[in-house]
């Protein structure tokens, strides 16, 4: 259930006020960032990609319905977005181009051990399990987001990937 004062920002920014979709951007930044490194393993290619996922969410907004979550509409914004530039590497390409990044950039290193274990995981099995254990998407959930997997492929994946990280030497 959306909180008054969300209600109330999601209102005013479908109003086209600026400043009530500059707090809803602010509240769910962390979240929306945090979302794109441990997905693109990348800060740059993140921070970007971050302010895109805003931007079309800014665009899109007379599309959230009244009995939408805001906080769930955004991530969903950003998953497909994010999925996209796994699959196509549009911006990191055009980053590397212009020399904002460099193809062999350092990977991103976490003090959290538990955190390091997810960032190294295989792409597919990383980011269904950042998408059921982290971000409580469901199976059927995150079977929508890959088309070419199944319930039980997906549901098999965590599986395994959770057996992965309570096995890893460096988790302990």
């Amino acid at each position: 259930m959306q909180h008054d004062y969300e209600k109330l920002l999601i209102q005013s920014a479908k109003q086209e006020k600026k400043n009530a979709y500059r707090e809803l951007c602010s509240i769910n930044l962390k979240k929306i960032y945090n979302i794109s490194v441990r997905f693109l393993l990348n800060e740059k290619v993140a921070e970007i990609i971050t302010q895109d996922i805003f931007i079309e969410a800014w665009d899109n907004l007379k599309f959230l319905r009244d009995d939408q979550s805001f906080d769930i509409w955004l991530k969903s914004i950003a998953i497909y977005k994010l999925l996209d530039e796994i699959r196509t590497k549009k911006l990191k390409d055009r980053l590397i181009e212009e020399n904002v990044i460099f193809d062999n950039e350092k990977e991103i290193v976490s003090d959290d051990k538990l955190e390091n274990i997810i960032l190294s995981l295989p792409e597919r099995e990383r980011i269904s399990f950042i998408l059921h254990d982290i971000e409580k998407y469901t199976y059927e959930e995150i079977a929508d987001f890959f088309a070419d997997l199944t319930k039980e492929e997906i549901k098999k994946m965590i599986r395994e990937t959770r057996k992965e990280i309570i096995s890893s030497n460096n988790y302990v």
